[in-house]
Protein backbone atom coordinates (compact mmCIF):
# COMPACT_ATOMS: atom_id res chain seq x y z
CA UNK A 1 0.00 0.00 0.00
CA UNK A 2 2.95 2.55 0.74
CA UNK A 3 4.95 2.01 -2.44
CA UNK A 4 1.41 2.36 -4.57
CA UNK A 5 1.04 5.92 -2.51
CA UNK A 6 4.30 6.80 -2.53
CA UNK A 7 3.92 5.88 -6.87
CA UNK A 8 0.42 8.19 -6.85
CA UNK A 9 2.49 11.31 -4.92
CA UNK A 10 6.10 10.61 -7.54
CA UNK A 11 3.31 11.38 -10.39
CA UNK A 12 1.08 13.76 -8.69
CA UNK A 13 4.70 15.82 -7.95
CA UNK A 14 5.78 15.34 -11.30
CA UNK A 15 2.88 16.47 -13.21
CA UNK A 16 2.87 19.57 -10.77
CA UNK A 17 6.68 19.93 -11.94
CA UNK A 18 5.30 19.70 -15.66
CA UNK A 19 2.83 22.37 -15.24
CA UNK A 20 5.11 24.55 -13.64
CA UNK A 21 7.48 24.75 -16.84
CA UNK A 22 5.04 26.26 -18.10
CA UNK A 23 3.76 28.76 -15.13
CA UNK A 24 5.98 30.95 -13.99
CA UNK A 25 4.64 30.81 -10.02
CA UNK A 26 4.88 27.11 -9.66
CA UNK A 27 8.42 25.95 -9.87
CA UNK A 28 9.77 23.02 -11.75
CA UNK A 29 12.60 21.34 -10.33
CA UNK A 30 11.54 20.72 -6.33
CA UNK A 31 8.66 19.28 -7.75
CA UNK A 32 10.50 17.18 -9.66
CA UNK A 33 12.99 16.18 -6.96
CA UNK A 34 9.98 15.42 -5.10
CA UNK A 35 8.99 13.19 -7.41
CA UNK A 36 12.15 11.69 -7.62
CA UNK A 37 11.97 10.67 -3.88
CA UNK A 38 8.77 8.86 -3.84
CA UNK A 39 9.39 7.23 -7.14
CA UNK A 40 12.86 6.13 -5.58
CA UNK A 41 11.09 4.80 -2.69
CA UNK A 42 8.27 3.25 -4.87
CA UNK A 43 9.07 2.02 -8.21
CA UNK A 44 13.00 1.29 -9.48
CA UNK A 45 10.92 1.65 -13.51
CA UNK A 46 10.01 5.14 -12.63
CA UNK A 47 13.01 6.25 -10.78
CA UNK A 48 15.10 5.46 -13.80
CA UNK A 49 12.54 6.78 -16.16
CA UNK A 50 12.99 9.79 -14.52
CA UNK A 51 16.93 9.88 -14.24
CA UNK A 52 17.17 8.92 -17.88
CA UNK A 53 14.92 11.55 -19.21
CA UNK A 54 16.34 13.89 -21.77
CA UNK A 55 14.88 16.81 -20.54
CA UNK A 56 15.65 16.87 -16.73
CA UNK A 57 17.40 13.57 -16.19
CA UNK A 58 20.74 14.73 -16.31
CA UNK A 59 20.21 17.46 -13.86
CA UNK A 60 18.61 15.03 -11.52
CA UNK A 61 21.54 12.84 -12.12
CA UNK A 62 23.73 16.24 -11.04
CA UNK A 63 21.59 17.03 -7.95
CA UNK A 64 20.99 14.01 -6.58
CA UNK A 65 23.98 11.57 -7.52
CA UNK A 66 26.66 13.62 -7.73
CA UNK A 67 25.34 15.71 -4.82
CA UNK A 68 25.86 18.98 -6.89
CA UNK A 69 24.85 21.81 -10.05
CA UNK A 70 26.96 22.47 -12.93
CA UNK A 71 28.05 26.43 -13.16
CA UNK A 72 25.89 26.55 -16.19
CA UNK A 73 23.20 25.26 -14.47
CA UNK A 74 23.18 27.44 -11.55
CA UNK A 75 23.19 30.16 -13.66
CA UNK A 76 20.06 29.18 -15.90
CA UNK A 77 18.14 28.30 -12.50
CA UNK A 78 18.97 31.63 -10.81
CA UNK A 79 18.01 33.45 -13.77
CA UNK A 80 15.06 31.45 -15.07
CA UNK A 81 13.78 31.94 -11.11
CA UNK A 82 14.59 35.36 -11.08
CA UNK A 83 12.48 35.84 -14.32
CA UNK A 84 9.48 33.37 -13.06
CA UNK A 85 9.33 35.08 -9.93
CA UNK A 86 9.46 38.87 -10.89
CA UNK A 87 6.70 37.65 -13.51
CA UNK A 88 4.93 36.34 -10.95
CA UNK A 89 5.10 39.25 -8.46
CA UNK A 90 3.81 41.69 -11.40
CA UNK A 91 0.38 39.70 -11.72
CA UNK A 92 -0.09 39.18 -8.29
CA UNK A 93 -2.42 41.54 -6.59
CA UNK A 94 -2.16 41.04 -3.05
CA UNK A 95 1.01 42.68 -1.11
CA UNK A 96 1.61 39.74 1.73
CA UNK A 97 1.22 37.35 -2.09
CA UNK A 98 4.19 39.60 -3.98
CA UNK A 99 6.03 39.48 -0.31
CA UNK A 100 5.94 35.56 0.02
CA UNK A 101 7.22 35.62 -3.73
CA UNK A 102 10.42 37.73 -2.75
CA UNK A 103 11.02 35.88 0.45
CA UNK A 104 10.80 32.31 -2.19
CA UNK A 105 12.81 33.89 -4.48
CA UNK A 106 15.33 35.02 -2.37
CA UNK A 107 15.36 31.07 -0.58
CA UNK A 108 15.42 29.46 -3.92
CA UNK A 109 18.58 31.38 -5.44
CA UNK A 110 20.34 30.77 -1.40
CA UNK A 111 19.54 27.53 -1.87
CA UNK A 112 21.25 27.26 -5.51
CA UNK A 113 24.17 29.06 -4.21
CA UNK A 114 24.95 27.10 -1.84
CA UNK A 115 24.70 23.40 -3.66
CA UNK A 116 28.17 22.68 -4.58
CA UNK A 117 29.21 23.38 -8.12
CA UNK A 118 30.35 19.96 -10.08
CA UNK A 119 32.22 20.26 -13.15
CA UNK A 120 31.42 18.19 -16.31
Amino acid sequence: MKKKIFTFLGFLFLGFGIIGAFLPIIPTVPFILVAAYFFEKSSEKFYNWLLNNKYFGEHLKDYRVNKGITKKNKIIAILSTIFGMTLGMFFMPFIIGKILLLLILVGVIFHIINVETIKK
